[in-house]
């Protein structure tokens, strides 16, 4: 897997990148990302290998670990296995019940 390295030392990695090991989960993990990128404001945290962590206020959104051709994603105390997007649904609720309002993007939810 290529990586890029910002300048502030994060670790970018192109999407396009994840789609061989995520195989039918890759649409979820795009559209999953996308949500959470739009609708919260958070810290992404990417190991560059295969853990991506949100974080905001020093606590934890949720937790990405990818696999081949599934990923898990933490929510608060639940823990979810994604292998397409059937799911996405109960995800996004989540999300949005588990996130402290501060969190969110005031214009969008």
């Amino acid at each position: 897997m290529k990586h890029i390295h910002a300048d502030d030392g994060r670790i970018l990695t192109s999407p396009k990148e994840l789609k061989p090991l995520l195989k039918g989960a890759f649409t979820a993990f795009s559209k999953l990302i996308g949500h959470i990128r739009f609708f919260y404001m958070a810290d992404e945290i990417w190991d560059g290998k295969s853990s991506l962590v949100f974080s905001a206020g020093g606590v934890q959104l949720s937790a990405v670990a990818l696999n081949n051709g599934f990923f898990n994603i933490h929510i608060g105390a639940e823990d979810f296995r994604i292998a397409d997007e059937t799911l996405l649904d109960i995800i996004f609720e989540k999300l949005k019940k588990t996130v402290p309002h501060e969190q969110r993007d005031k214009g969008t939810l």
